[in-house]
């Protein structure tokens, strides 16, 4: 049997048909989609969250990326919050609290590269305010981000903006472990959550009757 001769590689073509002035790649490359994964102890922590506060919340996390080129959010942490059933406002000061923490614990502050938050009974695409808040995490200056936004029916929406290559990978495969951690792990969150997230409250103005006599006006006739 005679062999074949092996099929020839499609040439690589580039466009350049613009007839404006505009800068275009000569080769497109296609980028590989990458893969969000969550350790067992975060996925079940940020489960909890979502599953346990009645308002958004919100939580930072610390990830790694892989040599695959995906990322692992390995961690969650819970910080002071107000909420209400729309928006959850996490304070700057918790943030640099957090930060400090970390450092003291040996743990690098700058793998603080993944920002999630529920939408409670919502769906899960992202607000204007959302949208601004990612925008802040980018301003700082990291090379990647992750956003993740999810609601008590189990819906997900995992987002990685990678400022390296200039792509924003929306709504990427996120694996979610399940095995549990017992009782004791479900009344630390619980605990948590009580302690740290506070349901923002209207105290109405009191009623004040008007005591005036009333004014009668009549026409003499």
């Amino acid at each position: 049997m005679k062999p074949q001769a092996p099929k020839k590689k499609a040439p690589r073509r580039f466009t350049a048909t613009s007839l404006t002035q505009t800068v275009t790649p000569i080769y497109k490359k296609a980028a590989k989609v990458p893969t969000v994964y969550y350790t067992q102890e975060a996925w079940y922590t940020l489960s909890k969250y979502v599953e346990l506060c009645t308002g958004e919340v919100g939580w930072l996390g610390t990830v790694d990326v892989l040599e695959s080129g995906d990322y692992l959010i390995d961690k969650v942490y819970l910080l002071e919050q107000t909420v209400t059933g729309a928006t959850t406002d996490i304070e700057s000061d918790a943030v640099a609290n957090l930060a400090v923490q970390l450092e003291e614990q040996g743990i690098d502050s700058s793998r603080l590269r993944y920002w999630g938050h529920s939408h409670v009974n919502m769906q899960v695409s992202p607000s204007g305010t959302d949208e601004d808040q990612t925008q802040e995490y980018l301003d700082s200056g990291c090379n990647y981000f992750i956003r993740g936004i999810y609601n008590k029916k189990g819906d997900t929406k995992v987002d990685v903006f990678d400022q390296d290559q200039g792509l924003v990978f929306q709504a990427v495969p996120n694996k979610l472990q399940i095995e549990g951690f017992g009782e004791d792990w479900v009344k630390a969150i619980k605990d948590e959550v009580k302690a740290k997230v506070k349901t923002k409250t209207y105290t109405p103005k009191p009623y004040k009757p008007n005591t005036q006599k009333p004014h009668y006006r009549y026409d003499a006739t």
